[in-house]
This record gives C-alpha cells, structure tokens and sequence, in this order.
C-alpha cells in the first residue's frame, strides 16, 4: 500500500525463486517438500502502519507446474488480500507469477504491492525464507519467512474472537450457549528464555482444559498461537513464537487429540496486543494463546 510516501504489502507475489544450498544441483524440488500450507511474516521495514505482515503460502506442484494461493494481513486490523499465484519448476527453482488478486480489504488510503524475490527452502525445519522487491514506486523492499503449517489459508474476511478465559467459556458451553469464537491466553504455561523448551511442569493444568474443551461435542476446533514481542530480530522471534505454539500442540497431540482438531501458528512480534515501549507491554505481548471456534448451524462436528 501507499500513504503519506508510505508503501505498504497489500498485492502478493509476482515472482519467487526458491533455491537451497541444502539441496545439490542434482536434486529437484518435488512436491512432497513443497506442497501444502506455510505460514510466517512478510516484512518491510520503514512501513508506517507496520513492519511484519502475517503471511501464508498454500502451494501444490503438479509436474513442472506449481499453483497456488496467497493471503497477507495487516495483523489486528480486517486488511488483508488473497491472491492465486501460478508458475513453473526448474530443477532446484520455482518461479511464481500472482494471477489475480481473489479478494481483499484494503486500507481506503492505500493499495497493495507486486513483489518479486527469492526463497531457500530449509529442511532442516521445513522453512521458506528470503528477500523480495518491487518494482513499483514506493514499495521497499523486505523479506519473507514462513513454516509449513497444519492450518489451511482462510479465504474469507479476518475473523475477530474476543478474549476470555476457560471459566467462562466452560460455562457458556454448559448452558448450551452458541458463539463463533473466543481467545484465550495460556499464562500459566512459562517458557524458558529465549527458547520454546517449557518450564517444569507449567504446561500441565492448561493442557488438560484444553484437552477437555475438545472432549466437548460443541468444540469444533482449536488454533494455538504463539507471539512475542518486538526485542531481538524478526526471523528468530517468528521463529520462535511457531516452535513455542508446536510445543503446545505436540502435547495435546501426544495426548491423544486428533490432528484435525488442532492447528497451530507463529506471528512473532506482528500481532501486539499492548505497546512494545515499556516492560509491561512487553510482557503482555510475549503469550501463547489458543483459539476456540464453536460448532454452530453451518459447522459440521469433527469426529
């Protein structure tokens, strides 16, 4: 977009190259390492509105061809534009073109980029980074990272869940009352510095009411998020918030949740819920929260 002399993302890729030093020349992409959903961060440092983007990639490769859809949002806010993008495999590259902008919000002030850049892909734990540019006026350049994700891309409007707590989600449940959606901030669970390896045993009361709302027949889903804030550099903190929320997810998995019924995330610093200026809001905005979507008239239960 641009505002004000501002740029800011708002139409996704024009191109990407993926190239991995951890793959030899002799090595193709295939579409077991590519297929599939990634979520992670755009960045573009200098915005006026914000410097990390959330980010998604849901890709599928079929022959020499890869296809595939795009979301970016302008995390906190309903911005957000979903894009399909189209391109071709050559032995170690890919290179993508956006087709069309599917659907979007853009800020009234303002209007999204076309990008162009490259991304190495990791093995070692399945990530996607790199650089991108544009050649459109006042679109700094930046770069991107993401994760392969369990979670599938929304396609429609960005959903906004109020906070609450297990107490009062228990109880709606119990009175039978519908909802779409709530938040809720796993703040017994402690972290040790710097790392996703959790604490003692801090994860254990939070992880059994997580468990039992998904025992709840009214329970369709649950999405496990992590964040932290915006001290250190962006790469290592969305890295971070995603292994920290997997931890999460691999303990309910370990007890025995199907995967189907829990996804999770990493946002890094890109979605602050207080300000970065001072230590509280600091420690506000280093959590790992979930999100609890309820069956209604036009969800299906899980099994």
């Amino acid at each position: 977009m641009i505002s004000n002399g501002f740029s800011v993302i708002k139409k996704t890729i024009v191109a990407l190259f993926f190239a991995s030093p951890f793959i030899c020349s002799s090595q193709s992409i295939t579409p077991e390492l590519i297929n599939g959903n990634w979520q992670g961060i755009l960045i573009q440092a200098g915005n006026k509105y914000t410097d990390n983007y959330a980010y998604w990639l849901s890709l599928n490769m079929k022959g020499d061809s890869v296809f595939g859809v795009i979301r970016t949002e302008d995390a906190n806010t309903p911005y957000y534009a979903i894009a399909n993008i189209r391109g071709k495999v050559n032995n170690s590259i890919i290179s993508f073109t956006q087709d069309k902008i599917i659907k979007d919000n853009p800020r009234p002030e303002a209007y999204w980029c076309l990008i162009k850049g490259e991304l190495i892909f990791d093995p070692s734990d399945n990530s996607l980074s790199g650089k991108w540019n544009s050649d459109m006026e006042k679109c700094k350049p930046g770069s991107i990272l993401v994760y392969k994700s369990p979670k599938p891309i929304n396609m429609n409007a960005t959903p906004v869940y109020a906070y609450s707590n297990f107490l009062d989600v228990e109880t709606i449940i119990k009175k039978k009352k519908k909802f779409s959606g709530y938040k809720i901030r796993l703040s017994e669970i402690n972290f040790e510095s710097n790392s996703h390896k959790i604490i003692g045993n801090t994860a254990t009361a939070e992880i059994e009411r997580i468990y039992a709302l998904l025992n709840k027949k009214e329970i369709l889903h649950v999405n496990i998020q992590g964040h932290t804030d915006n001290t250190g550099a962006d790469d290592f903190n969305m890295r971070l918030s995603y292994l920290r929320a997997k931890e999460i997810y691999n303990l309910l998995i370990a007890k025995g949740v199907k995967e189907n019924r829990i996804t999770f995330e990493g946002y890094g610093k890109s979605r602050p819920i207080a300000t970065n200026e001072t230590e509280e809001g600091k420690l506000q905005n280093r959590r790992v929260e979930i999100e609890i979507e309820m069956i209604n008239e036009e969800k299906t239960a899980v099994k």
